[in-house]
Order: structure tokens, then C-alpha cells, then sequence
């Protein structure tokens, strides 16, 4: 009985996961910006087919030069570089960019804005912050940062608070997945 589930679950997966896929290689899913309206556009799959033939390509060079052995003797290290590289290209990035927020973010930042200059109106039924109160945190946060910094400052630094909790993110499922892999290595020589 438990084939006859697991083959059920695994053919319930293919189909999903196969539609998922299909749709995101002709499709691309968008966002109007007020209205917030999901609207599809054509995706060039050809890109999608070369990225996929790429990685595949990397994958299996990867697997013919024994890279294996480098990464188990040098992997930790190999994971810091990249994780060093990523966060200069991201602070890079962010400094490049002239970004701004929109959205949830926009109405955070107008919150927080009314929060200092001592309006209560999005904290009143029907404002922002009183139909959605999990932004409290959010809109204070804002709020400090703009005591100090003015508004595109603030965006900055709001960018690399976010950065850093990336990497802090990264690295500790990095060091999860180590410890679980170690420990499943070593049950699988008491066995």
C-alpha cells in the first residue's frame, strides 16, 4: 500500500512540477503596480532551453574533471569566496542602482514619514498601517532610520540591513546542511 501512495504522490509532483515548468518557460508573470493585477507576457523560451543546456553542460564537465574532490577537500573555503564575491556584487549593485521602492515598501516609508511628523491617519481604520499591523515593525524600523538619515539614504541603508541578512540567511543554512550531511554520514558507517 505505501508503493501504491508513494507512486501516487511522485506522479501528483511530475504533473505539478511539469506545469510549473512549462509555464515558466513560455510565460512570465507580472505585476501591475497599482492594482496589483497578475497579468502574464511570452517568454522567449530559446533563453530558458540555453540556460537549462548550459548548467546541464557545467554539470556534467563538472562531474568528468573531478571537481568532486576539489570541493570535498576545499569546499568550505570555495563557499566563503562565493559568498565574499556575492556580497560585493550586491553591495555594488545597490550603490549602482537607483532603486525605488514601491508598493508595500512606498506606503512603509509614507507611514513612517507620517509617524514622525506626528500624523496618525494610516494607524486609523482604513490606513495602511491599521489594515495591515504586522508593518508596525517595518514602518518603525523606517522610522529610526529616518530620524538620522534622510529618504534615499535610508533606502541604502535599508539595502544593506537586507544584504547582511541574506548572508547571515546563506551562511546558516550552509552550516544547518553541514551538520545535517555530517550527521547522516557518520549514522551511515554504524549501520
Amino acid at each position: 500500500m505505501e508503493k501504491i501512495y508513494s507512486q501516487i504522490v511522485r506522479i501528483i509532483s511530475i504533473i505539478i512540477i511539469g506545469y510549473l515548468f512549462l509555464q515558466g518557460l513560455f510565460t512570465i508573470c507580472n505585476m501591475q503596480r497599482v492594482t496589483e493585477q497578475v497579468y502574464y507576457m511570452k517568454n522567449n523560451p530559446w533563453r530558458q532551453i540555453l540556460c537549462i543546456g548550459i548548467t546541464g553542460l557545467l554539470c556534467y564537465i563538472a562531474g568528468k574533471c573531478r571537481i568532486k574532490q576539489f570541493l570535498d577537500r576545499y569546499g568550505q573555503y570555495v563557499f566563503y569566496a562565493c559568498i565574499t564575491g556575492m556580497t560585493i556584487f550586491l553591495l555594488w549593485w545597490v550603490s549602482q542602482t537607483g532603486f525605488w521602492f514601491f508598493g508595500d515598501s512606498e506606503k512603509i516609508y509614507m507611514c513612517a514619514g507620517a509617524f514622525l511628523g506626528g500624523d496618525t491617519t494610516p494607524w486609523e481604520p482604513g490606513g495602511y498601517a491599521y489594515m495591515w499591523p504586522h508593518q508596525n515593525g517595518m514602518i518603525l524600523l523606517v522610522a529610526f532610520l529616518l530620524r538620522f538619515v534622510d529618504t534615499v539614504q535610508s533606502f541604502y541603508v535599508m539595502y544593506v540591513i537586507l544584504i547582511f541578512f541574506y548572508v547571515v540567511t546563506i551562511v546558516g543554512l550552509y552550516r544547518s546542511a553541514v551538520c545535517c550531511l555530517e550527521k547522516m554520514h557518520l549514522q551511515q558507517y554504524r549501520e
